[in-house]
């Protein structure tokens, strides 16, 4: 009986002093602290034609080809060429050699590794693929994650979730008869 009841007392000390805790201390750390700022975008692998032609495709999120986007191919951050997509989204350029590049459409980067012909990879692109409003999408709020997000939310249910089961047993303790 004495080891329930201070079970149930330090359950209660600590679904009380996790009310107490102040709020930064369970919030989640921003993307500066957490060093998501300093991640390389992936590149991706394009397999160059014959004379360094790299050829591309400029869409939108539903996959509907953009015709008259300007697109821009940068290496060391130094424009090296720049072009327009046709009337079907294809973009061309011509003459380049392997190595990183990144390519620009609007507001959309890409980084890709340019190999010239019979050195990609086995699981290269034969062409560069811009999405144009495309979002990267770490997760998905619903009403319930928005509230899940709430530190104090989370810490009331908590506690709720200990503090709750206690009061029902202390509850049902007190009406049983004596004998």
């Amino acid at each position: 009986m004495r080891g329930r009841k201070a079970l149930r007392s330090g359950m209660l000390f600590w679904a009380c002093l996790a009310m107490l805790v102040p709020t930064p201390l369970l919030q989640a750390a921003t993307p500066a602290a957490s060093g998501f700022e300093n991640v390389a975008p992936v590149a991706r692998d394009v397999a160059l034609g014959a004379g360094g032609v790299l050829l591309g495709r400029v869409t939108d999120r539903q996959a509907r080809p953009l015709a008259q986007v300007p697109v821009a191919l940068l290496s060391a951050g130094e424009q090296q060429a720049r072009t327009i997509t046709d009337a079907t989204g294809h973009f061309r350029f011509v003459g380049l050699f392997g190595g990183s590049y990144e390519i620009s459409a609007g507001t959309t980067h890409g980084l890709f590794r340019l190999w010239t012909p019979g050195t990609a990879p086995p699981a290269h692109h034969t062409s560069a693929l811009l999405v144009v409003g495309e979002e990267i999408v770490r997760g998905q709020d619903g009403p319930i994650g928005y509230w899940m997000g709430k530190p104090l939310v989370m810490t009331a249910l908590a506690g709720a979730a200990v503090a709750v089961p206690i009061g029902i047993h202390n509850h049902r303790q007190s009406t049983v008869a004596s004998p």
